[in-house]
């Protein structure tokens, strides 16, 4: 189980890194 959360978590902060670099490349 905390496997599983750990590669949701991952998944999570992909996502959010994914945004980050999206709006600095429009910057």
């Amino acid at each position: 189980q905390a496997v599983v959360y750990g590669l949701t978590d991952i998944r999570a902060a992909t996502q959010l890194y994914q945004r980050w670099q999206a709006e600095s490349a429009t910057q």
